[in-house]
């Protein structure tokens, strides 16, 4: 299930003033190149997590989120067009402890809303999407 995890992430650029007009969200460009030990790290977290709690989209979306924030490309939720239960749960999805994670009970209108805008983020800012992202998503293996 993990196999297309966003590792394309960590190779790709973003331009500084670069705008998704499918989301009209900017990026709020940190470091565009980021830490290759932070990537890595961010990675064991995420396989040390997994064998703990069966597949949820939460773990996708929280994996995509921390490494977007870590490659510099965090989406600018103030200017985007997310709800604000949706922008919490974006929020909750970084910062949360993995093990924290099973613990999140988001409803599924936050997990599409949030799934769909991080679907065009990614497809805008990195050209792409994962094949099996949506399995994924959907907790098949």
């Amino acid at each position: 299930m993990f196999k297309t995890l966003l590792i394309s992430v960590a190779t790709k650029r973003c331009h500084p003033d670069a705008t998704c007009p499918s989301t009209g969200t900017r990026c709020a460009i940190a470091n565009p190149i980021g830490s290759t030990d932070k990537k890595l790290e961010l990675l064991a977290g995420l396989i040390a997590h997994l064998p703990h709690q069966p597949p949820a989209a939460v773990s996708v979306l929280s994996f995509e989120v921390r490494l977007l924030t870590e490659q510099g490309l965090k989406p600018d939720l103030a200017h985007s067009r997310l709800s604000g239960g949706s922008r919490q749960l974006v929020e909750s999805l970084a910062s949360f402890a993995w093990p924290a994670l099973p613990h999140l009970c988001p409803g599924s209108a936050q997990l599409a809303e949030l799934s769909q805008f991080l679907h065009a983020f990614l497809l805008h800012h990195l050209g792409r999407i994962p094949s099996r992202r949506d399995q994924a998503l959907a907790g098949s293996p």
